[in-house]
């Protein structure tokens, strides 16, 4: 029943006030799949420790220690105009789909990408804070969860908690970002398979302060395998 309101809901929605991709005025979705297939790919992936190039952005055995992701993967490069204005509007304009159409388009990559070799994958979004939550309404970072899950059969689980209000990361320089995000998350202890690999879920990564972060909390309670991903690579 709840679905059906749901569907009928966002029918009635859609006929008043019909979506139209911000970039082509396409009408139909706020970014159209003529326009998502020309987002430019992230080539290559990265190690999160050095930021030096390396094969499905697996961390470099030298950078490696308990609290470093076994990879970081991002399928689309944030520096794309296209990509970049997609995921602005999407945060900004309240437009939650566009992390839904994001995803759906890169799942079949990002599946090849991290999922081999792992029998148990458990999808983790990086949380926001309440107040930044109740004001946006929405979660991207649950979204590209939700959609990956229903694509994959990978189970989404919340096993973290923003316990502090931290600054948006791109406003700052490298050493404020690693202040900013120390100790902000606390873990939620929950029941899950020890062999499963965790992948942590974000829109965008920049530097990695703020996966790093999760990370080492994660690493509070669970010892899993942990794997970073995100939609883009800034």
């Amino acid at each position: 029943m709840h679905s059906l309101f749901t569907d009928l809901t966002k029918l009635v929605f859609d006929i008043i006030f019909p979506s139209y991709c911000f970039n082509c005025n396409r009408e139909g979705a706020f970014l159209c799949s003529t326009c998502v297939i020309q987002i430019r790919p992230n080539i290559p992936q990265q190690c999160i420790a050095c930021h030096k190039p390396n094969y499905l952005g697996l961390t470099h055995e030298q950078c490696q220690t308990a609290n470093m992701p076994l990879q970081t993967f991002m399928p689309y490069d944030y520096h794309d105009t296209l990509l970049s204005n997609a995921i602005i509007s999407g945060k900004y304009k309240f437009l939650p789909s566009v992390f839904k159409i994001l995803a759906t388009s890169a799942t079949a990559t990002i599946k090849d990408a991290v999922a081999h070799g792992h029998d148990e994958i458990i999808l983790c979004p990086v949380p926001l804070f309440s107040s930044r939550m109740r004001w946006r309404g929405f979660n991207q970072a649950k979204i590209i969860c939700d959609t990956l899950s229903q694509s994959t059969g990978w189970p989404t689980q919340n096993l973290l908690k923003r316990q502090k209000n931290t600054a948006t990361q791109k406003d700052l320089d490298r050493k404020q970002r690693l202040q900013n995000v120390t100790n902000c998350f606390t873990p939620i202890a929950v029941t899950v398979n020890p062999n499963a690999m965790i992948i942590l879920v974000d829109d965008v990564i920049t530097t990695g302060a703020t996966m790093r972060e999760a990370v080492k909390t994660i690493r509070q309670h669970y010892s899993n395998p942990i794997t970073c991903l995100a939609l883009a690579s800034d």
